[in-house]
C-alpha cells in the first residue's frame, strides 16, 4: 500500500468518525480523561487505517486467496466493523466509544462505502499512453 492510499484511508476514517461524533449525539463518543475529542478521532482513525492496511498482507501471508475482486469489499467491511468494535472496547486508550455493536456495523458500512467510492471514482488513475 502506498503512502497516498494510506493517507486517503486515514482521511476517510477521520471524517466519518468526526461526523458521527458531531451528528450522533451520545451514540458515538470521542475523548476521555487522557485524549481530547480531536486527538481521539486522529488516533482511532489512524489505528483503523493500520488495521485496513494490514488486511491484504495478512491474507497473502496465510495464503488465503480471494478469487473475485468484489469479495474484497466484504472482507474490508468485516475488517472495518471488527476494527471499530475493538477500538471502541479499548476506549481507555483510544478515546473512542460506541453505545452498541450496531453502531460499529453502521459506521463500518459507511466507511467501507466511502473507501470503495474513493478507490473507484474519485481517485481514478489517468490512462498511460502506449508508445
Amino acid at each position: 500500500m502506498q503512502l497516498v492510499d494510506f493517507l486517503r484511508l486515514w482521511l476517510v476514517n477521520l471524517l466519518v468518525l468526526l461526523l458521527a461524533w458531531l451528528l450522533g449525539g451520545q451514540i458515538v463518543v470521542l475523548g476521555n480523561v487522557i485524549w481530547p475529542p480531536i486527538m481521539a478521532a486522529l488516533i482511532t482513525s489512524l489505528l483503523l487505517s493500520v488495521i485496513i492496511a494490514l488486511v491484504k498482507p495478512v491474507f497473502e501471508a496465510v495464503k488465503i486467496k480471494v478469487r473475485n475482486e468484489n469479495y474484497w469489499i466484504l472482507v474490508y467491511l468485516a475488517a472495518n466493523i471488527v476494527g471499530l468494535w475493538v477500538l471502541a472496547r479499548l476506549a481507555a486508550y483510544t478515546g473512542f466509544g460506541i453505545v452498541r455493536f450496531w453502531v460499529a456495523i453502521v459506521l463500518g458500512i459507511i466507511i467501507t462505502i466511502l473507501q470503495w467510492a474513493f478507490d473507484k471514482y474519485l481517485l481514478k488513475k489517468a490512462p498511460t499512453k502506449k508508445a
